[in-house]
């Protein structure tokens, strides 16, 4: 293992029990985080070391026997994810985001209860890391360090770049206010979603984002079996991002928007396949 890839144990915070543990390092030598590569332009190299070196051995191994393809409701497999599954608080924040950006959004369990009617769709499942995000990945050199494995499990394998997907949008710092309203509403219109979108223009100070988060989604096209599954599992991901705490207003506005996107996104969804 590489000198600057070693966990490093801090073992007052790892825990063994008979079958499984928990093991936590407290840092990685000249890094830093993955957001932060991506809002300065760098991003390609350490997403690719991502996807293809660190996630390689679970998201290929998904495409080696027949019983990693699965044919269920696609909520099946992400109970992390889901909602219904959320602590009481956080479902309580999601009903504060809900009335903060737009009251005649539905409900979170009205949202759920929508996918949860959807048919059945095959999907690819996998390892999954569960908790992706733009400070879960530290960059050394061009590469990719994954941290904090405590939500890894099976499920489908377009959660964990959905899940970086959102986090890249939510946690940039290069753009704010209405203007990055704008470009999250077009950025997760289902269309863009559910196929590659045309590359960003170089001028656009937003374009180093739009950028890696279309190498994200061409990872995520690439193992989806069924051209509305990742849609669906992206508005689950801004569900989960919403029902967190945010550090200020503009984390509060952001979250309250990534509620409206999702349920933009599975009325659409469910209109289409109804």
């Amino acid at each position: 293992m590489p000198f600057n890839q070693r966990p490093n144990l801090d073992h007052n915070r790892c825990l063994v029990g008979p079958t499984t543990g928990v093991i936590a390092g407290n840092f990685i030598e000249q890094s830093e985080s993955l957001q932060d590569v991506v809002d300065r332009g760098a991003g390609r190299a350490p997403l690719h070391s991502l996807f293809e070196g660190a996630l390689r051995g679970w998201r290929r191994q998904a495409f080696y026997a027949p019983h990693y393809v699965i044919k269920a409701n696609i909520l099946q497999r992400m109970d992390l994810s889901r909602p219904s599954t959320y602590s009481s608080f956080r479902q309580a924040r999601l009903g504060k985001r809900r009335t903060q950006n737009d009251p005649h959004c539905a409900t979170y369990s009205e949202l759920e209860s929508l996918l949860a009617a959807m048919p059945p769709i095959e999907h690819r499942l996998g390892l999954t890391h569960g908790d992706l995000h733009g400070q879960n990945v530290r960059v050394a050199g061009h590469e990719a360090i994954m941290l904090d494995f405590a939500s890894v499990a099976d499920g489908p394998l377009t959660v964990d770049p959905a899940a970086l997907d959102v986090s890249l949008m939510i946690d940039t710092r290069i753009v704010n206010g209405d203007d990055w309203i704008k470009v999250a509403e077009e950025a997760y219109k289902v269309e863009a979603l559910m196929a590659p979108a045309i590359p960003p223009r170089p001028e656009d100070p937003c374009a180093n984002l739009l950028d890696a988060i279309q190498y994200v989604r061409q990872m995520a096209f690439s193992v989806q079996l069924t051209p509305y599954e990742y849609p669906c599992v992206v508005a689950l991901q801004l569900l989960r991002k919403a029902s967190y705490g945010g550090t200020g207003d503009e984390q509060d506005r952001r979250r309250a928007f990534a509620y409206r996107l999702a349920d933009r996104i599975i009325k659409d969804i469910a209109r289409r396949i109804h």
